[in-house]
């Protein structure tokens, strides 16, 4: 009998610690996965809306302007201590300038985030294409308003 007992009793004293650390392990894991997702959609997102309001006036109402302060929430809320730390930059520029450069962010959450997916890292920094605000475009848009016969 005791033969068979104590086989038994091994068994269940292996498998139940097992069974809770493997558990427990998974957990774990399902927590770091979703932080991860988390961090990372931020990223991306924040890194749309900054790059969307760059090298746009600051018109007040305008979605690019909402969505700049969306963004320096989310950084404030997510972002790296270097990307707070420029973003600070950033905001005291703003308030004495009415103006600031948010590549350094923008080129900090690009690096983070490729760095995260794996992505080999990209050593030149942001550039824009901003063809509607481009001033030869609004030159031309001038020109009409004044009548100002033109070909587009």
């Amino acid at each position: 009998m005791g033969a068979v007992v104590y086989p038994i009793i091994i068994a269940v004293v292996i498998l139940i610690p097992t069974t809770i650390f493997a558990y427990w392990q998974v957990k774990k894991n399902d927590f770091e996965n979703k932080k991860r997702e988390i961090v990372l959609n931020y990223q991306i997102e924040v890194y749309r809306k900054l790059a969307l309001a760059v090298q746009r006036d600051p018109i007040k109402g305008s979605q690019y302007f909402r969505d700049l302060e969306s963004a320096v929430a989310d950084i404030q809320l997510f972002g790296t201590k270097t990307q707070n730390e420029t973003l600070q930059k950033f905001l005291d520029q703003w308030q004495k300038e009415s103006m600031g450069d948010l590549d350094s962010i923008l080129s900090d959450i690009r690096d983070e985030l490729r760095k995260e997916l794996g992505f080999e890292e990209i050593k030149e920094r942001v550039k824009w294409f901003r063809p509607e605000g481009a001033p030869d475009i609004d030159a031309i848009k001038m020109k009409k308003i004044k009548g100002i016969n033109s070909s587009v």
